[in-house]
């Protein structure tokens, strides 16, 4: 991962660092999705595929741990072969709790081959109090591959009155197709530097999801986007943001839009 440079003094404090890894490279099987390799370490691991209702197979990540503390480095690499088509998913938020030093890094790198379809919809990310943690999503797409993914970030536990409490919240996502850079989004909350809720952070919002989806043609998709905010950039890669402060009218949205989006093209 590249480490954001002014935040470079949280790798040097003293601390015992736990690593695990999750590999999981995924074909297809005459329209069915096959487990070629999966390889895991420590507290990360995957479910077997399930076909659970109208759509493409679907693997939940798990994370034995039952959230993120300090010294954590989780890496996970999906790869989807030509023609695979598959949703990835979390069992469950990923709750990163408050430390006393160093931080959490989470990297997630996906690739996706010939005619592959993916859908990546995580649970949200809860930074507690007093957490730092740095994520990092990295996508490889062809030409001719479709995706669509989102990131959502809760402010805390708001129940508690922890409502961006964290000391740094850092999410960075990249795209590349056919090899050449095609998106960089960061989310950074760093309360110390710049109060959350000041105008053009979250103002006095609470709760903040960016999608993503990269698809040929978005003639059909574009219907369901009416009434939120998106853009398509100079690459073809569409980005979605909703902010609100009803965490399960957001949920709505994504899930329309992400609706939208199998409908257009699985």
């Amino acid at each position: 991962m590249r480490f954001p440079e002014q935040y470079g003094s949280y790798l040097k404090e003293p601390l015992q660092i736990h690593s695990a890894e999750l590999d999981l490279e995924l074909g297809n099987d005459d329209g069915r999705v096959r487990v070629e390799r999966r390889l895991t370490k420590n507290q990360l691991s995957v479910s077997r595929p399930l076909d659970i209702g109208p759509g493409p197979e679907t693997f939940y990540l798990i994370n034995t741990a039952g959230g993120i503390v300090q010294g954590d480095r989780l890496s996970t690499h999906i790869s989807l072969g030509k023609g695979c088509r598959a949703h990835v998913t979390t069992q469950s938020a990923n709750k990163v709790y408050g430390m006393e030093r160093n931080c959490a890094v989470m990297e997630t790198s996906i690739e996706l081959k010939e005619e592959a379809y993916m859908e990546y919809t995580p649970e949200p990310n809860i930074p507690y109090a007093g957490s730092r943690s740095f994520q990092l999503t990295s996508i490889k797409l062809h030409g001719n591959s479709q995706l669509f993914c989102w990131d959502i970030a809760y402010p805390g536990r708001y129940a508690r009155n922890e409502e961006f409490g964290c000391d740094l919240y850092f999410s960075r996502m990249e795209m590349c197709i056919r090899n050449e850079p095609a998106l960089i989004d960061s989310v950074v909350i760093d309360p110390r530097r710049q109060g959350p809720g000041a105008v053009g952070i979250m103002g006095e919002k609470k709760f903040l999801a960016n999608a993503y989806a990269y698809a040929s043609d978005y003639k059909e998709f574009e219907k369901c986007l009416k009434g939120v905010s998106y853009c398509i950039n100079g690459r073809g890669v569409i980005l979605i943001r909703i902010m609100g402060n009803d965490s399960l009218d957001m949920r709505k949205k994504l899930e329309r839009i992400a609706g939208g989006f199998r409908k257009a093209y699985y």
